[in-house]
C-alpha cells in the first residue's frame, strides 16, 4: 500500500495525526457530525485501506460530514458518489493530487485525482520515486521468454 499525507484543501494544515497510527503509520484526523453526534475519525494514511478509529460510533450505510479539525471547514465537495450518492469528501496530498472519497460509511468509492496532471503527477513521482515498478515487456506480458540474440 501507498502511505500518503494529506492536507486541509482549505486552511492548507496537515491531517496527518502521529499520535493514532493505523496500519502502523500516522493516521488522517478529521472532525465528524453523524447521528450519534460530534466526534473525531481516524483515518488510515494508506491508500487504498478501509481500515478506521472512531470516538463516536457510526452506523453502516450511515453518510457522516468530515470537517477539518484546524479551521472547521467543510471537505465535502461538489461530487456525489458515483456509486452510493452520497457527498464525496476531499483531502489535498502533501505530494501533489487529491483524494476524494465517499461518506457513507461501507462505501469504498475512492479515486486519486491530478488538477494539473503535469505539476501534480512530477511532484507525485519525486515524492514516491522509490515504488515505480518497471512494466513488463510485450514478450515478457505473453509469456514468449525466448532472448534475442
Amino acid at each position: 500500500m501507498l502511505q500518503v499525507s494529506v492536507n486541509c484543501f482549505s486552511c492548507r494544515k496537515s491531517l496527518q495525526d502521529d499520535k493514532v497510527r493505523i496500519d502502523d503509520f500516522p493516521s488522517v484526523k478529521t472532525k465528524i457530525i453523524c447521528e450519534a453526534g460530534e466526534g473525531y475519525v481516524y483515518l488510515s494514511s494508506s491508500y487504498g485501506s478501509f481500515d478506521v478509529k472512531t470516538e463516536i460510533p457510526i452506523k453502516d450505510g450511515e453518510v457522516v460530514e468530515f470537517y477539518c479539525p484546524h479551521c472547521g471547514g467543510s471537505l465535502k465537495t461538489s461530487e456525489n458518489c458515483e456509486i452510493c450518492f452520497a457527498p464525496m469528501v476531499r483531502v489535498d496530498v502533501d505530494a501533489g493530487g487529491r483524494i476524494d472519497f465517499c461518506s457513507r460509511k461501507g462505501c469504498t468509492n475512492h479515486h486519486f485525482e491530478f488538477s494539473d496532471i503535469n505539476r501534480d503527477l512530477r511532484s507525485f513521482l519525486a515524492q514516491y520515486s522509490g515504488l515505480t515498478v518497471p512494466f513488463p515487456r510485450e514478450d515478457e506480458e505473453s509469456g514468449n521468454n525466448m532472448k534475442e540474440e
